[in-house]
């Protein structure tokens, strides 16, 4: 199964194998790009309202 990833960041795809028994393992990953900052969704009741910008990743540090 393939899955495309943002981590840390970054986007990646993945590729990844589910056993018979539920565990999944990870067989390979490449790093596609940076990722622009995710915005967050939000919602009053069934009201969608604008996004907002993530909180900062602390991995990156500071701005």
């Amino acid at each position: 199964m393939t899955a495309y990833v943002l981590y840390g960041g970054r986007l990646y795809r993945d590729n990844f194998e589910v056993q018979a028994h539920g565990m999944v393992d990870m067989i390979s990953d490449k790093l596609l790009a940076d990722a622009p900052p995710a915005q967050i969704e939000r919602f009053d009741g069934p009201i969608r309202l604008p996004p907002v910008d993530a909180p900062p990743d602390p991995q990156k540090g500071p701005a």
